[in-house]
């Protein structure tokens, strides 16, 4: 299993992260998605037997919200997101 973050433009309210992740969630091997509209970031788990970051960012990109960046996320993504919100960055 492996986790990612993609930094994508425009996630402005909770309707953007619920299509972010309807669209995501079309993808098979895609686990979870998590979004988090003050950073425009999101994080999936995905098994990368079934798919890769590359088809990510297209479905991504499909859907409105073209990536910015894509950074490996695993076992980091969840503390660097909620240490964002804490310090409000």
């Amino acid at each position: 299993m492996a986790q990612r973050t993609f930094e994508v433009q425009d996630i402005y309210c909770k309707s953007c992260s619920a299509a972010i992740r309807t669209e995501l969630g079309q993808l098979s091997g895609v686990t979870e998605v998590e979004t988090d509209s003050r950073t425009n970031t999101v994080v999936v788990s995905f098994a990368e037997a079934e798919v890769d970051a590359e088809a990510i960012v297209r479905q991504l990109a499909e859907a409105g919200f073209p990536v910015k960046e894509s950074t490996p996320a695993e076992g980091t993504a969840r503390s660097d997101r909620i240490q964002s919100k804490a310090t409000g960055r």
